[in-house]
């Protein structure tokens, strides 16, 4: 009985398996390091171009071939730029460089300076890539390289017609000019001048609202003068704000003051011979003519309301009328591009947009014939 009492009272010294997180926390065992836990990635949602697109070698536009060359359509260079062929595009832009082939070659993207030029005219004529990121997609430059561009050939252009003197002389005027059909205009200067408008959107703001809004046109506007020699030179001045009158601009926009100058370094035979400015009726400006070199003006009879010409004031009235019909092919002409057609929007830059305005008519002397 003995025996058997003293198994019982025995104590089991075996092995008792421990929690390992009260092990842990009594510091009986160490602790595994700490690992970060990993970003979880989805890949069974990404497709298999997703999945390549990192270790795809990026096409840039400096690798690929030109887009535009020398040797395209003639058809293909009028429908883009207004030229008539490429060759009288080239030689354009030999004369507004002056035949310089370093500021011919120079650019300001990955483009060839071919393509550069081509596609500045692009912009100008306005019938293709009309919209800023058709213009990125297409070119295959940055809307920071596109800007670049235009402003550098920009820039160019508007140097060219600085240095260029703004009127034709007078030997050029009629050595260029009909002979026959402007025979009577023989020993005067004459130019023809008329107003046109770019239409621009209306603004919530009163004060540019006032400035732009013009009663004749019914519109949001600009406005311009476009002149017109004898010989077909034709040219435009800076676009104003269309609530000025037109009246207020023929006096103030500075040409009546440049045409003065002009004329006083043009002599004929030590003479100055000063211009005459030929306008449609309604225009006052025969006083600031006059006060700016003795200009004269040239334009159709008034007549109170009822009463009739005599037989001298409609022949008169009738010659001027019909002198004058050239001006109005003139303004059509310093209108052709599509970006004036559509007209200024509030996302243009306005120096960019006159800068264009300017260089176009200029350039119209050399991609179309002569209207007069």
């Amino acid at each position: 009985g003995g025996g058997g009492g003293g198994e019982e009272g025995r104590v089991d010294e075996s092995p008792v398996p421990i929690n390992p997180t009260v092990a842990r926390i009594a510091g009986f065992v160490t602790p595994p390091p700490k690992v970060p836990p990993r970003k979880r990635k989805f890949i069974a949602h990404k497709t298999a171009t997703a999945l390549n697109k990192s270790q795809e070698k990026l096409t840039r536009t400096a690798d690929l071939p030109p887009s535009v060359l020398p040797s395209m359509k003639d058809a293909e260079v009028k429908r883009r730029t207004g030229f008539e062929t490429v060759s009288a595009m080239l030689a354009y832009i030999v004369v507004v460089t002056n035949g310089n082939f370093d500021l011919i070659r120079e650019r300001r993207s990955s483009l060839t300076w071919f393509e550069e030029w081509f596609r500045y005219f692009e912009w100008c004529y306005g019938e293709v890539c009309q919209r800023q990121v058709d213009r990125e997609s297409e070119w295959g430059i940055s809307a920071r390289q596109v800007r670049a561009v235009i402003d550098l050939k920009a820039a160019i252009e508007v140097g060219a017609l600085q240095s260029w003197p703004r009127f034709a002389s007078c030997s050029e005027d009629k050595a260029l000019r009909n002979a026959a059909k402007w025979s009577k205009y023989d020993n005067d200067r004459i130019i023809l001048w008329d107003m046109t408008n770019v239409t621009m959107p209306q603004y919530s703001d009163a004060g540019v609202q006032r400035t732009t809004f013009s009663q004749y046109y019914s519109e949001n506007c600009l406005k311009a003068g476009v002149g017109i020699q004898l010989c077909g030179w034709l040219l435009v001045w800076d676009l104003w704000g269309g609530g000025i009158s037109d009246d207020q601009y023929n006096n103030q926009s500075g040409y009546l003051q440049e045409q003065e100058k002009f004329a006083q370094t043009d002599l004929v035979d030590g003479k100055v011979i000063p211009f005459t400015n030929v306008k449609d009726r309604g225009y006052r400006t025969s006083f600031a003519a006059w006060k700016h070199g003795e200009q004269k003006v040239l334009q159709p009879p008034f007549a109170r309301s009822d009463k009739r010409f005599n037989g001298r004031q409609t022949i008169y009235a009738g010659s001027v009328a019909r002198d004058r019909s050239g001006n109005e092919r003139g303004v059509n002409v310093s209108k052709r591009s599509g970006m004036f057609q559509r007209g200024f929007q509030k996302t243009m830059s306005q120096q960019r947009f006159n800068n264009a305005w300017l260089t176009w008519s200029f350039k119209a002397n050399f991609m179309y014939k002569r209207v007069l």
